[in-house]
């Protein structure tokens, strides 16, 4: 699924979202927080490719 989705930022951002929900109400804390972060490096990544500001993170390597 993640494979499909990679050419379109914001159904992997939905789909990462509904992840994280689902692991939460299962009381899965750590894999619904992997996928938060995970939605918050995709998003760093293309505000990097927008913009280029110094106060921005520079992309996903700025989540390892």
């Amino acid at each position: 699924i993640a494979k499909g989705y990679q050419t379109s930022p914001d159904l992997r951002l939905t789909w990462l979202q509904n992840m994280a929900e689902k692991h939460n109400s299962r009381k899965c804390f750590t894999e619904s927080a992997m996928c938060l972060v995970h939605s918050a490096a995709l998003v760093a990544e293309y505000l990097s490719m927008l913009e280029d500001h110094k106060y921005l993170p520079v992309g996903s390597v700025t989540f390892q």
